[in-house]
């Protein structure tokens, strides 16, 4: 097992060092993501935990509703499906993309036709290459996960539109916000 540290890259933001393989991070996120309990995910989840799910995307769709005519969805890095699902009932063109299928078979098989499993920079060349667009384009804590999250970036700019909306959501390790409500834990 390497050894790791956690480094300041040029933008600032915090990473590991050094950073692992393409081949590793695939072998990684088709293999044992999902299956050996790597992430925070469960083969069963509570009302509560599935009604947050929904809620996540009924606040981006109050959000968007107003901006968006393409009702065309892009889920990179879809895990679960939680997030197209909603969507997708809504009768939206939804596309997922991510390395396995695990999590969304497990959860949201009835899209599975609407799932494509390969990494998400391929996903994205062909994608450029047959000039595809979507209105909506979700990230879900993917940005994270990536070796070079600004070519992730600009390879999404490629896909949209004038008026296209990316939806990115990132944790809050090691901010200034976590390490005060983890202070706040500790003291209460």
């Amino acid at each position: 097992m390497k050894d790791y540290n956690i480094i300041k890259n040029k933008l600032g933001y915090l990473e590991i060092d050094p950073k692992p393989t393409e081949s590793e991070l695939e072998k990684h996120y088709k293999d044992k993501y999902y299956q050996q309990g790597s992430g925070c995910y469960s083969q069963e989840y509570s009302k509560d935990e599935l009604s947050f799910f929904e809620n996540q995307a009924k606040v981006c769709e109050a959000t968007i509703n107003e901006h968006v005519n393409d009702k065309t969805l892009l889920d990179i890095g879809c895990g679960e499906g939680f997030f197209s699902k909603f969507f997708f009932e809504k009768k939206w063109d939804v596309t997922c993309v991510d390395f396995s299928n695990v999590g969304i078979k497990n959860h949201n098989p009835q899209l599975l036709n609407q799932f494509q499993q390969n990494n998400i920079f391929s996903f994205l060349s062909a994608a450029v290459k047959n000039n595809l667009k979507y209105g909506l384009i979700n990230l879900d804590n993917v940005l994270e996960h990536v070796l070079d999250p600004v070519t992730l970036l600009q390879a999404i700019m490629q896909i949209m539109t004038k008026n296209s909306i990316v939806r990115i959501e990132v944790p809050n390790d090691f901010s200034a916000f976590q390490k005060l409500l983890t202070h706040l834990e500790c003291t209460t």
